[in-house]
């Protein structure tokens, strides 16, 4: 068990990862706060771990047999910073429950050299298919995903500045969550993105700036 964490005044620079867990065995990580946290995550080479990702809080099974961790009572005050890639919130190995953000900002935007789209491709999991690393979302290590294509396996998808899926009960309060550009990126998504099996969503508290634009490809 892991319980009753805190990470404070904290500042994430130039960084292909922030804020994260990674459960990937049985147990319990339960009551874990970031606060006051400054951040800055870009797309670097695809064969590290993370993608740009601000935030990635996940369980999944590592090998056949494995027991997922329970996640719950996840709470984030006071974040700030920017973002290539969205942040996800996952529990495909056992429902994550109980996440709250307090004072969230966080702007989707574009700057590295990765994000034009050089660099080495990104694979898609289970079949070693050619994706697009932007976007996409990292749930390595996995038993479903490092098949076939290993460092480099992704799930395609966008940047949404939050994705959820498996969770139940998350409430955002007096946050915005936006997008930098006045023209989108093609590979840019929503606010929020909503997975399979989530409850309890509340964000009557975020503001959402620039979701709604036209897109260029």
């Amino acid at each position: 068990e892991m319980s009753n964490i805190t990470f404070d005044q904290i500042t994430i620079l130039d960084s292909n990862g922030g804020m994260s867990i990674q459960a990937r065995s049985g147990g319990l990580i339960t009551n874990v706060t970031w606060s006051n946290v400054q951040f800055e995550t870009r797309y670097e080479a695809p064969r590290w771990w993370g993608n740009a990702d601000w935030l990635s809080i996940t369980n999944d099974q590592r090998n056949p047999g494995d027991i997922p961790a329970q996640i719950s009572n996840i709470r984030l005050v006071n974040i700030t910073g920017r973002t290539e890639n969205g942040g996800v919130i996952s529990g495909r190995g056992l429902v994550v429950t109980n996440v709250s953000l307090h004072n969230v900002s966080v702007t989707v935007g574009a700057w590295s050299n990765y994000s034009t789209g050089g660099g080495p491709t990104c694979r898609e999991s289970g079949t070693g298919a050619e994706v697009d690393c932007r976007g996409s979302r990292d749930y390595r290590p996995s038993l479903t995903d490092g098949q076939l294509c290993g460092h480099y396996c992704r799930t395609a998808g966008e940047a949404n500045v939050l994705f959820v899926e498996n969770v139940t009960g998350v409430e955002i309060t007096n946050s915005t969550f936006a997008f930098s550009a006045a023209v989108k990126k093609s590979w840019w998504g929503s606010c929020i993105a909503i997975g399979a099996s989530v409850r309890g969503l509340d964000r009557s508290g975020l503001a959402c700036v620039n979701e709604t634009q036209s897109v260029v490809v």
